[in-house]
Formats: structure tokens, sequence, C-alpha cells
């Protein structure tokens, strides 16, 4: 269940918040919609492309669970930086545009079979981990 956790910070960025809004108590009159705070294109850009990666190695790798880890250790790896500032978008409520939000869904969907046999794989959770923006031995 962790590993889907870890598949939410995905789609987090997309997904909308399930909060009421503090605006929601005030009369119908003064009701103001929220700013809504998109990622820029450029760094939505700069997402996908890396999403995409993530899902090519999960779906490569679906057979060899100790290699799926490896290889997503190495793409985290050489992509921090990215997962730094979508962790950092996340946290200030910021939100992809809806076709980025369908591209991710479509590929969340695509390694869904995939992740089934690698699920329970210590070192898989791990490299989601660090994609979560966690450290790897917290638990």
């Amino acid at each position: 269940m962790k590993l889907f956790r870890s598949f939410a910070v995905v789609a987090a960025l997309g997904s909308s918040v399930l909060a009421v809004p503090a605006w929601a108590d005030q009369p119908k009159e003064t009701k103001k919609e929220p700013e809504k705070k998109e990622v820029d294109a450029a760094n939505v850009t700069k997402w996908l492309a890396f999403f995409d990666q993530v899902v090519d190695v999960v779906v490569a790798n679906k057979d060899t669970c100790d290699k799926m880890a490896t290889d997503l250790d190495g793409l985290f790896t050489r992509n921090v930086d990215l997962i730094k500032i979508a962790n950092e978008a996340k946290a200030k409520g910021m939100k992809l545009p809806k076709d980025a939000q369908d591209h991710m869904m479509t590929g969340i969907k695509k390694m869904g079979p995939a992740m089934q046999a690698c699920m329970k794989n210590e070192k898989v959770k791990a490299a989601f981990a660090r994609f979560d923006g966690k450290d790897a031995k917290k638990k």
C-alpha cells in the first residue's frame, strides 16, 4: 500500500484537494473562486518527460523487481532536483493542467499491472520513497 501512496505523489500535482475551502461558510454573494495555481509549462514538460521514463522503467522491468529498483533509483538520482521542485509545488498546493493530469493517469494505469509483482519488494519501496521525497530508511 505504501507503494501506491508513492504513485499518489505522482498524481498529487494533478489531483484536487478534497477539503472544504475556508470561503465555503461565507454568504453566497461574497463567495470567490480560489485562485488556481498551476505549475508553469516548462516544469510540466520536464515532469511529464521524467514521468514517462518512470513508466518505461517500471513496465520494462515488471519481471525483475531488483532491476526495477536499481533502474528507478538511478533515474531518481539523475532527477533529484526535478523531484524536489515537484514536491515543493505539491506542498504549495500547485496543480498540473488537466491534460498533464490525464497523461499521468494513463501512465499510472500502464504501470499498474507491472507494479503488482513488485509491490512488496523492499528495494522498489525504498526507490519510491525517494520519489516521494522521503528518506528510504524511514518507515
